[in-house]
């Protein structure tokens, strides 16, 4: 599965157009690793809140629009950056998702 950046918020998270009942229906209770492009950086679940990740470390959640985000945990630009900084990502680049 393929998408997008298509946004990036003032905390510096990215937000995709991936939606949550597309990641669900195509899922299918499989496990999966979200790959970033401009990153070396695998994620490999999707949480409920930043909280549920240590300080500084990426996640991937289902935002207040259903949509996919990439984000730091306790990331901000004051705070040394987010994800569209600390991971490089951009809008337009490709966040793709490999089920297994």
């Amino acid at each position: 599965m393929r998408g997008q950046v298509i946004y990036v918020d003032g905390y510096e998270n990215v937000i995709t157009n991936i939606t949550e009942q597309t990641f669900r229906d195509v899922k299918k209770g499989r496990d999966f690793r979200i790959n970033l492009v401009r990153s070396q950086e695998v994620i490999k679940k999707i949480v409920t809140s930043y909280a549920d990740v240590a300080p500084g470390r990426a996640l991937a959640i289902f935002g207040g629009a259903n949509l996919l985000e990439i984000a730091i945990s306790k990331g901000a630009p004051r705070m040394g950056g987010g994800a569209h900084s600390l991971l490089g990502l951009r809008i337009n680049d490709t966040v793709r998702i490999e089920f297994e």
